[in-house]
């Protein structure tokens, strides 16, 4: 709302303009949330994700609290969109998602990493306690039933923080644990130690 005084005929008047910006505020929601999220799950993206982390690897340096990493992807998942198609694919994209928010705390945060591939960042948590959160996911998970959905598994590599370690660093040992947890089988959980 624009006002100020006017002269008219003598008399003294208040002109106002008024903008309805509902749609304005609206779009500027949307780009806020693109910028932030991750458009199929609405769990953060990995550029919001990665400040995330950095700022937590800031706190550990005043405050000397742990915290760890749980990176995990589908189990197969170029079979579920050969088979049953993109459409379906998406959907238990989705279905983990919800799965996964519903088993951690607001503290943790969950990202959508980039495909079928997820990372939680979990502070105040040293390893132990970590790797007992991925082991209740991977359960979790190998018990969702969705009717219209194929059965998955999932993978997990687990890395705690270590004093002056770099983001990439750490991201790179719960990556390597992973792909150790593939390797040697898949639907298990691997630590980075």
């Amino acid at each position: 709302t624009y006002a100020w005084p006017r002269e008219l005929n003598g008399k003294r008047l208040m002109l106002s303009i008024i903008h309805d910006v509902t749609e304005q505020k609206r779009l500027k929601n949307e780009l806020e949330f693109a910028a932030r999220r991750d458009y199929l799950t609405g769990l953060w993206n990995r550029r919001y994700f990665l400040g995330l982390l950095e700022k937590l690897r800031h706190q550990r340096r005043r405050h000397d609290a742990d915290f760890s990493l749980l990176m995990l992807d589908v189990d197969h998942f170029k079979q579920i969109n050969d088979r049953y198609g993109h459409e379906r694919g998406d959907e238990v994209l989705i279905l983990l998602a919800r799965t996964m928010e519903n088993r951690i705390r607001e503290i943790d945060a969950l990202c959508r990493w980039g495909g079928e591939e997820f990372i939680i960042l979990l502070p105040h948590t040293d390893l132990e306690n970590a790797l007992h959160l991925a082991e209740i996911l991977r359960t979790a998970v190998e018990q969702l039933k969705a009717p219209h959905l194929p059965h998955i598994t999932i993978s997990l590599g687990v890395a705690q923080y270590q004093q002056e370690e770099t983001i990439e660093c750490l991201i790179s040992r719960a990556d390597s644990a992973l792909y150790q947890a593939k390797e040697t089988g898949r639907n298990r959980v691997v630590a980075a130690r």
